[in-house]
Protein backbone atom coordinates (compact mmCIF):
# COMPACT_ATOMS: atom_id res chain seq x y z
CA UNK A 1 0.00 0.00 0.00
CA UNK A 2 1.54 3.56 -0.78
CA UNK A 3 1.77 6.07 2.02
CA UNK A 4 -1.16 8.23 2.42
CA UNK A 5 -0.17 12.44 2.97
CA UNK A 6 -1.30 13.59 5.71
CA UNK A 7 -0.65 17.28 5.41
CA UNK A 8 2.76 17.57 7.30
CA UNK A 9 3.56 14.14 6.80
CA UNK A 10 3.58 10.58 4.95
CA UNK A 11 2.02 8.01 7.41
CA UNK A 12 3.61 5.12 6.32
CA UNK A 13 1.66 2.11 8.72
CA UNK A 14 3.35 -0.51 10.38
CA UNK A 15 6.47 0.44 8.52
CA UNK A 16 9.51 0.19 10.00
CA UNK A 17 12.51 2.68 9.45
CA UNK A 18 16.22 1.72 9.92
CA UNK A 19 18.68 4.29 10.03
CA UNK A 20 22.22 3.10 8.80
CA UNK A 21 22.92 0.54 5.87
CA UNK A 22 26.16 -0.45 7.61
CA UNK A 23 26.46 -4.03 8.89
CA UNK A 24 24.13 -3.80 12.08
CA UNK A 25 21.54 -2.25 9.61
CA UNK A 26 21.71 -4.52 7.08
CA UNK A 27 20.88 -7.45 9.34
CA UNK A 28 18.09 -5.48 10.91
CA UNK A 29 16.62 -5.06 7.51
CA UNK A 30 16.78 -8.50 6.26
CA UNK A 31 15.49 -9.74 9.56
CA UNK A 32 12.26 -6.99 9.58
CA UNK A 33 11.73 -8.20 6.06
CA UNK A 34 11.83 -12.11 6.83
CA UNK A 35 9.60 -11.29 9.94
CA UNK A 36 7.34 -9.52 7.53
CA UNK A 37 7.73 -5.94 7.93
CA UNK A 38 7.81 -3.36 5.37
CA UNK A 39 11.37 -1.44 5.97
CA UNK A 40 12.16 1.87 4.86
CA UNK A 41 16.34 1.65 5.39
CA UNK A 42 18.05 5.24 5.05
CA UNK A 43 21.69 5.60 4.32
CA UNK A 44 23.41 9.07 4.41
CA UNK A 45 26.29 7.27 1.83
CA UNK A 46 25.81 6.24 -1.93
CA UNK A 47 26.60 2.80 -0.88
CA UNK A 48 26.62 0.06 1.95
CA UNK A 49 29.19 -1.07 4.62
CA UNK A 50 28.83 1.62 6.80
CA UNK A 51 31.99 2.04 8.26
CA UNK A 52 34.03 -0.65 6.37
CA UNK A 53 32.99 1.04 3.16
CA UNK A 54 36.43 3.21 2.83
CA UNK A 55 34.83 5.25 0.32
CA UNK A 56 32.89 6.84 2.89
CA UNK A 57 33.99 10.16 4.18
CA UNK A 58 32.85 9.01 7.94
CA UNK A 59 34.96 5.62 7.61
CA UNK A 60 37.98 5.11 10.12
CA UNK A 61 39.16 2.31 7.59
CA UNK A 62 43.21 2.84 7.05
CA UNK A 63 44.88 1.04 4.25
CA UNK A 64 46.20 -2.10 6.11
CA UNK A 65 43.43 -2.62 8.49
CA UNK A 66 42.02 -6.30 8.97
CA UNK A 67 39.34 -7.93 11.41
CA UNK A 68 40.63 -8.38 14.73
CA UNK A 69 38.01 -11.18 15.42
CA UNK A 70 38.79 -14.29 13.09
CA UNK A 71 36.39 -15.11 10.01
CA UNK A 72 33.81 -17.44 11.89
CA UNK A 73 32.95 -14.84 14.94
CA UNK A 74 32.91 -12.24 12.19
CA UNK A 75 30.59 -13.68 9.59
CA UNK A 76 26.79 -13.95 9.65
CA UNK A 77 25.43 -17.00 10.64
CA UNK A 78 23.09 -17.26 7.67
CA UNK A 79 25.77 -15.93 5.33
CA UNK A 80 29.06 -17.75 5.72
CA UNK A 81 32.48 -15.93 4.23
CA UNK A 82 34.61 -18.21 2.06
CA UNK A 83 36.22 -21.18 3.55
CA UNK A 84 39.16 -19.59 1.17
CA UNK A 85 39.33 -16.21 3.13
CA UNK A 86 42.07 -16.26 5.35
CA UNK A 87 41.63 -15.78 9.50
CA UNK A 88 41.47 -12.12 9.46
CA UNK A 89 40.12 -10.37 6.43
CA UNK A 90 41.12 -7.30 4.98
CA UNK A 91 38.52 -4.56 5.76
CA UNK A 92 37.94 -4.72 1.39
CA UNK A 93 37.14 -8.28 1.40
CA UNK A 94 34.33 -7.04 4.68
CA UNK A 95 33.02 -4.51 2.58
CA UNK A 96 32.32 -6.94 -0.54
CA UNK A 97 30.90 -9.66 1.82
CA UNK A 98 28.25 -6.83 2.98
CA UNK A 99 27.80 -5.81 -0.37
CA UNK A 100 26.91 -9.39 -1.44
CA UNK A 101 25.06 -10.05 1.71
CA UNK A 102 22.89 -6.70 0.51
CA UNK A 103 22.92 -8.40 -2.81
CA UNK A 104 21.54 -11.91 -2.15
CA UNK A 105 18.67 -10.57 0.25
CA UNK A 106 17.74 -8.17 -2.30
CA UNK A 107 17.90 -5.45 0.72
CA UNK A 108 19.27 -2.50 -1.80
CA UNK A 109 15.40 -1.82 -2.74
CA UNK A 110 14.43 -1.28 0.85
CA UNK A 111 17.58 1.53 1.30
CA UNK A 112 17.12 4.93 0.09
CA UNK A 113 20.49 5.92 -0.35
CA UNK A 114 22.07 9.43 -0.01
CA UNK A 115 19.43 10.42 2.13
CA UNK A 116 20.04 11.34 6.10
CA UNK A 117 17.58 11.25 8.97
CA UNK A 118 17.53 15.04 10.12
CA UNK A 119 15.19 14.06 13.11
CA UNK A 120 13.35 11.28 15.05
CA UNK A 121 10.82 12.35 17.36
CA UNK A 122 7.54 10.41 19.47
CA UNK A 123 4.60 10.92 17.12
CA UNK A 124 0.75 10.02 18.94
CA UNK A 125 0.08 6.71 19.10
CA UNK A 126 3.01 5.20 20.40
CA UNK A 127 4.69 5.68 16.74
CA UNK A 128 7.38 8.16 15.27
CA UNK A 129 8.16 11.03 13.00
CA UNK A 130 11.28 10.45 10.93
CA UNK A 131 12.76 13.82 8.81
CA UNK A 132 14.76 13.40 5.88
CA UNK A 133 16.46 14.92 3.18
CA UNK A 134 19.09 14.25 0.63
CA UNK A 135 22.32 14.24 1.74
CA UNK A 136 24.40 17.67 2.28
CA UNK A 137 20.83 19.08 1.33
CA UNK A 138 17.23 19.65 0.27
CA UNK A 139 13.87 19.31 0.64
CA UNK A 140 13.09 18.22 4.32
CA UNK A 141 10.46 15.22 4.40
CA UNK A 142 8.54 13.67 7.17
CA UNK A 143 7.24 10.37 7.21
CA UNK A 144 5.69 8.31 10.06
CA UNK A 145 6.70 4.91 11.28
CA UNK A 146 5.28 2.32 13.44
CA UNK A 147 9.18 1.66 15.06
CA UNK A 148 12.60 2.85 14.33
CA UNK A 149 15.96 1.03 14.40
CA UNK A 150 19.02 3.42 15.19
CA UNK A 151 21.99 2.09 13.42
CA UNK A 152 24.18 4.89 12.30
CA UNK A 153 27.03 3.51 14.14
CA UNK A 154 29.57 4.52 16.80
CA UNK A 155 33.13 5.26 14.79
CA UNK A 156 32.61 8.18 12.77
CA UNK A 157 32.54 11.38 15.36
CA UNK A 158 36.61 11.64 16.53
CA UNK A 159 36.96 11.81 20.50
CA UNK A 160 39.78 14.22 20.99
CA UNK A 161 41.63 14.50 24.12
CA UNK A 162 42.16 18.23 25.92
CA UNK A 163 45.41 18.89 27.12
CA UNK A 164 46.87 22.19 28.62
CA UNK A 165 49.04 23.95 25.79
CA UNK A 166 47.99 21.55 22.58
CA UNK A 167 46.49 24.54 20.63
CA UNK A 168 49.98 26.21 20.65
CA UNK A 169 51.82 23.08 19.52
CA UNK A 170 53.60 23.74 16.19
CA UNK A 171 53.27 19.97 15.10
CA UNK A 172 50.73 18.19 12.97
CA UNK A 173 47.68 16.79 15.22
CA UNK A 174 45.26 14.07 13.70
CA UNK A 175 42.87 11.85 15.13
CA UNK A 176 43.13 8.08 13.65
CA UNK A 177 40.24 8.71 11.73
CA UNK A 178 42.63 11.07 9.68
CA UNK A 179 44.61 8.12 9.30
CA UNK A 180 44.59 6.67 5.68
CA UNK A 181 47.86 4.81 4.65
CA UNK A 182 51.66 4.49 5.92
CA UNK A 183 52.59 8.05 3.71
CA UNK A 184 51.16 10.05 6.23
CA UNK A 185 54.11 8.55 9.05
CA UNK A 186 56.94 8.12 6.54
CA UNK A 187 60.02 9.55 7.77
CA UNK A 188 58.45 11.29 10.89
CA UNK A 189 58.58 10.98 14.02
CA UNK A 190 55.32 10.15 15.45
CA UNK A 191 53.64 9.92 18.53
CA UNK A 192 50.70 7.38 18.81
CA UNK A 193 48.23 8.53 22.15
CA UNK A 194 45.77 5.21 23.15
CA UNK A 195 46.42 1.69 23.76
CA UNK A 196 43.13 0.03 22.29
CA UNK A 197 43.39 -1.99 19.41
CA UNK A 198 43.71 1.10 16.38
CA UNK A 199 46.13 2.76 18.55
CA UNK A 200 48.71 -0.71 18.79
CA UNK A 201 47.80 -0.82 15.08
CA UNK A 202 49.22 2.63 13.96
CA UNK A 203 52.17 2.07 16.66
CA UNK A 204 53.00 -0.68 14.66
CA UNK A 205 52.36 0.82 10.92
CA UNK A 206 54.46 3.67 12.43
CA UNK A 207 57.28 1.08 13.65
CA UNK A 208 57.45 -0.07 9.90
CA UNK A 209 57.76 3.48 8.03
CA UNK A 210 58.45 5.90 10.87
CA UNK A 211 61.84 7.44 11.48
CA UNK A 212 60.91 7.26 15.50
CA UNK A 213 57.96 6.02 17.21
CA UNK A 214 56.38 6.27 20.31
CA UNK A 215 53.16 5.15 22.15
CA UNK A 216 51.92 6.89 25.20
CA UNK A 217 48.93 4.88 27.03
CA UNK A 218 47.45 5.66 30.34
CA UNK A 219 47.53 2.41 31.92
CA UNK A 220 48.11 -0.83 31.75
CA UNK A 221 46.21 -3.75 29.23
CA UNK A 222 46.25 -7.15 28.47
CA UNK A 223 47.80 -8.03 25.52
CA UNK A 224 46.11 -11.22 23.30
CA UNK A 225 48.19 -12.95 20.29
CA UNK A 226 45.45 -13.25 17.29
CA UNK A 227 46.92 -17.02 17.59
CA UNK A 228 46.84 -19.06 20.63
CA UNK A 229 47.88 -22.74 20.39
CA UNK A 230 47.88 -22.19 16.64
CA UNK A 231 44.25 -21.16 16.31
CA UNK A 232 42.95 -17.45 16.13
CA UNK A 233 42.68 -16.59 19.47
CA UNK A 234 38.81 -16.13 19.94
CA UNK A 235 38.14 -19.53 18.47
CA UNK A 236 40.28 -20.68 21.51
CA UNK A 237 38.13 -18.60 24.12
CA UNK A 238 34.83 -19.74 22.27
CA UNK A 239 36.57 -23.74 22.97
CA UNK A 240 37.10 -22.47 26.55
CA UNK A 241 33.56 -20.81 27.00
CA UNK A 242 31.71 -23.91 25.83
CA UNK A 243 32.61 -26.22 28.84
CA UNK A 244 30.86 -23.39 30.79
CA UNK A 245 33.39 -22.83 33.38
CA UNK A 246 33.23 -20.35 36.23
CA UNK A 247 34.79 -16.18 35.22
CA UNK A 248 37.48 -17.11 37.75
CA UNK A 249 38.45 -20.42 36.23
CA UNK A 250 38.56 -18.71 32.72
CA UNK A 251 40.60 -16.02 33.83
CA UNK A 252 42.99 -18.28 35.57
CA UNK A 253 43.77 -20.20 32.41
CA UNK A 254 43.70 -17.19 30.05
CA UNK A 255 46.22 -15.87 32.68
CA UNK A 256 48.38 -18.50 32.13
CA UNK A 257 48.56 -19.15 28.85
CA UNK A 258 49.43 -15.32 28.48
CA UNK A 259 52.02 -15.46 31.09
CA UNK A 260 53.50 -18.62 28.45
CA UNK A 261 52.78 -16.75 25.35
CA UNK A 262 53.43 -13.44 25.86
CA UNK A 263 55.36 -13.08 29.18
CA UNK A 264 55.77 -10.35 31.81
CA UNK A 265 54.63 -7.14 29.84
CA UNK A 266 56.84 -4.88 32.15
CA UNK A 267 60.14 -6.75 30.20
CA UNK A 268 59.04 -4.82 27.25
CA UNK A 269 58.76 -1.36 29.66
CA UNK A 270 54.62 -1.35 29.16
CA UNK A 271 52.59 -0.66 32.62
CA UNK A 272 51.70 -3.68 34.64
CA UNK A 273 47.49 -4.39 34.43
CA UNK A 274 45.80 -2.89 37.09
CA UNK A 275 42.58 -5.49 36.00
CA UNK A 276 42.37 -8.75 35.65
CA UNK A 277 41.57 -10.25 31.58
CA UNK A 278 37.51 -10.39 30.85
CA UNK A 279 37.12 -7.49 32.74
CA UNK A 280 37.99 -4.77 30.00
CA UNK A 281 38.22 -5.43 25.99
CA UNK A 282 41.33 -6.91 25.74
CA UNK A 283 44.38 -6.03 23.09
CA UNK A 284 44.34 -7.99 20.15
CA UNK A 285 48.00 -7.33 18.46
CA UNK A 286 50.51 -9.79 17.64
CA UNK A 287 53.09 -7.47 16.44
CA UNK A 288 52.83 -4.67 19.08
CA UNK A 289 55.31 -6.44 21.65
CA UNK A 290 57.57 -7.83 18.53
CA UNK A 291 58.42 -4.05 17.13
CA UNK A 292 58.80 -3.39 21.17
CA UNK A 293 61.37 -6.03 21.63
CA UNK A 294 62.95 -4.75 18.25
CA UNK A 295 63.33 -0.90 19.80
CA UNK A 296 60.93 0.32 17.39
CA UNK A 297 58.11 1.15 19.34
CA UNK A 298 59.22 3.15 22.82
CA UNK A 299 56.26 2.86 25.30
CA UNK A 300 56.23 5.79 27.10
CA UNK A 301 53.21 7.27 29.79
CA UNK A 302 50.28 9.54 29.43
CA UNK A 303 50.63 12.83 28.08
CA UNK A 304 50.85 15.46 30.85
CA UNK A 305 51.18 18.85 28.65
CA UNK A 306 52.27 20.26 24.78
CA UNK A 307 54.69 22.85 24.71
CA UNK A 308 54.77 24.70 21.33
CA UNK A 309 58.15 22.38 19.79
CA UNK A 310 57.99 19.32 22.49
CA UNK A 311 55.55 16.79 24.79
CA UNK A 312 55.52 16.61 28.06
CA UNK A 313 54.65 12.89 29.54
CA UNK A 314 53.45 12.41 32.91
CA UNK A 315 56.65 12.42 35.09
CA UNK A 316 58.46 15.03 33.38
CA UNK A 317 59.86 13.66 30.45
CA UNK A 318 59.72 15.11 27.26
CA UNK A 319 59.91 14.32 23.59
CA UNK A 320 59.89 16.05 20.23
CA UNK A 321 57.45 14.09 17.60
CA UNK A 322 56.55 15.82 14.51
CA UNK A 323 52.90 13.97 14.07
CA UNK A 324 50.56 13.12 17.16
CA UNK A 325 48.34 10.65 16.38
CA UNK A 326 45.21 10.40 18.51
CA UNK A 327 43.76 7.14 19.08
CA UNK A 328 41.34 8.04 21.27
CA UNK A 329 38.40 6.47 20.54
CA UNK A 330 35.07 7.52 19.21
CA UNK A 331 31.71 9.75 20.68
CA UNK A 332 28.36 8.10 20.27
CA UNK A 333 26.53 10.49 18.57
CA UNK A 334 22.52 10.54 17.68
CA UNK A 335 22.16 14.10 16.87
CA UNK A 336 18.76 13.21 15.27
CA UNK A 337 17.31 11.74 18.64
CA UNK A 338 16.91 14.35 21.48
CA UNK A 339 18.04 13.40 24.44
CA UNK A 340 14.74 13.13 26.14
CA UNK A 341 14.37 10.28 23.93
CA UNK A 342 17.65 8.19 25.11
CA UNK A 343 16.47 9.06 29.01
CA UNK A 344 19.08 11.66 29.22
CA UNK A 345 18.36 15.03 31.07
CA UNK A 346 18.91 17.92 29.23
Amino acid sequence: MPPVSMGYFYDQGDSVCVIGAGASGLLATKNLLEHGFAVDCYERETGVGGAWNWRHDRSPVYATAHAVTSRPATQIPDFPMPDTWPDYPHHSQILSYLERYADHFDLRENIWFGTEVVQVRPAEDHRWDVITRSTGGGTERTDRYAAVVVANGHNWSPKLPEYDGLDSYQGEVIHASAFQDAATLRGRRVLVVGAGNTGCDLAVEAAQHAKACWHSSRRGYWYAPKYLFGRPVDQVNERVLAWRLPLRVRQWLLHRALRLTVGDLTRFGLPRPDHRVYETHPIVNSQLLYYLGHGLVRPVPDVARFHPDEVELVGGETIRPDLVVFATGYLPRFDFLEPRVLGIED
